[in-house]
């Protein structure tokens, strides 16, 4: 990365956070008068060839679908509607058997994603129920893919047994869910396709993978915060639940926050509450006390490194959506302009620029992308042009 300025030395913080939260380490060694050489190690999956298969499916262009989202989990909805919505598609929301049950009757849909555990009533029984309704009105069938991360053989039989024609994993896998979309509703093969195995537990954070789920790094950043703040005061309250052995309560929560961490590519706490999950469900409270400490601790952990690059990079503003005038647009971006000459971005004001309507809208999105990149050079070149061009002819920029 190049630069034109001296900066703080912010760079090499920003590294080491990141690298930490890949669960690497970063060293350095420093000669006066020599230079400085900066070395890190990070713990990486292999990649792998993609198959024939994968690159037919990849190549298979679906048309504008109705889907029905059903699950009971505000985080999951939000991360497969921007999904969908990415690939054109439209999106309805049930969050319960029950609901979904009554919109499958109401309204016409080419496709639903059902959670498998729910409360009120769970995707299973939906399911049922939707196909005995379909039979005693002589309806066609309703394709419903299963959303659960139930893995073993016996989740895939009860599904086929409820009546459901494909198995999705959670937390999502995008490429794999579009494969299964596309396999139930091109191919009429009633295998289920192969679930793919979930990424490299010793990661603190799979960075790939979050990008590809939430768009930007940015975004990710900010679903990772969201979480970490609203979820404090629940997840304060585990510890009682393991004291007074409430096993049901303790392991439904295990198991959202696995399905959350997993969906915002927490992995080391993804498995960690997996763990927890599995020996609530054996009531055993040694093995329980272990992984919700583990859980605990890896919270800690992300929570920490949350505070560091937000103390890092953050100047507090107030957002507001809201139909901005020029001279607002101007006035961020010159607020920007002081922190990119320094090699620096911040992300309220990527935010807010973000939430800008204006008829600019294009070249905003070229400054965010180059911050998000780290092209502070490129991004400075944009922001004076775009200020340039939003200038009165009559004053100076």
């Amino acid at each position: 990365m190049s630069r034109r300025f001296g900066g703080t030395g912010l760079g090499t913080t920003i590294s080491k956070q990141l690298v930490e939260l890949m669960g690497g380490t970063i060293t350095a060694k420093s000669e006066l008068g020599k230079g400085s050489t900066f070395e890190f190690n990070i713990p990486v999956k292999n990649a792998k060839q993609p198959s024939a298969i994968n690159k037919q499916a990849q190549q298979i262009q679906l048309p504008q679908l109705s889907i029905l989202i059903v699950d009971d989990i505000e985080q999951n909805i939000d991360l497969l509607k921007l999904v969908l919505k990415r690939n054109q598609h439209l999106v309805s929301v049930a969050i319960n058997g029950k609901q979904a049950i009554a919109k499958m009757e109401s309204e016409q849909f080419d496709l639903v994603l059902m959670d498998i555990q729910m409360p009120v009533m769970d995707g299973l029984t939906a399911a049922r129920m939707r196909r005995q309704y379909e039979q005693e009105n002589g309806l066609a069938r309703l394709p419903i893919i299963a959303l659960t991360a139930g893995v073993l053989p016996q989740d895939k039989q009860s599904a086929v047994e409820a009546g459901m024609d494909g198995f999705a994993n959670k937390p999502i896998n995008v490429p794999q869910l579009l494969k299964e979309i596309t396999r139930v509703l091109t191919s009429g093969d009633t295998q289920m396709a192969e679930t793919t195995p979930i990424a490299e537990k010793y990661l603190r954070v799979d960075l790939d993978k979050g990008v590809e789920l939430w768009g930007s790094k940015t975004s990710l950043f900010n679903e990772v915060t969201g979480f970490l703040n609203k979820s404090k005061t629940h997840i304060g309250t585990l510890q009682d639940l393991l004291d007074t052995q409430a096993w049901p309560l303790l392991e439904e929560a295990a198991h959202k926050y696995k399905g959350v961490a997993g969906n915002l590519a927490l992995n080391k706490l993804m498995y960690s509450f997996k763990a927890l999950e599995d020996a609530c469900r054996k009531k055993s409270k040694e093995k329980a006390s272990r992984f919700l400490s583990e859980a605990l601790n890896e919270l800690h952990e992300i929570t920490e490194c949350a505070d560091r690059m937000s103390s890092a990079t953050h100047t507090a503003i107030e957002i507001t959506p809201k139909q901005p005038s020029y001279t607002e647009l101007i006035e961020t971006l010159l607020m920007l302009k002081e922190h990119v000459q320094n090699s620096e971005f911040d992300d309220d004001l990527l935010d807010t620029l973000e939430k800008f309507e204006s008829d600019r809208k294009n070249e905003i999105t070229t400054i965010i992308t180059a911050c998000n990149d780290f092209e502070f050079d490129v991004a400075l070149n944009h922001i004076d042009t775009l200020v340039e061009s939003l200038q009165p002819t009559n004053e100076p920029v």
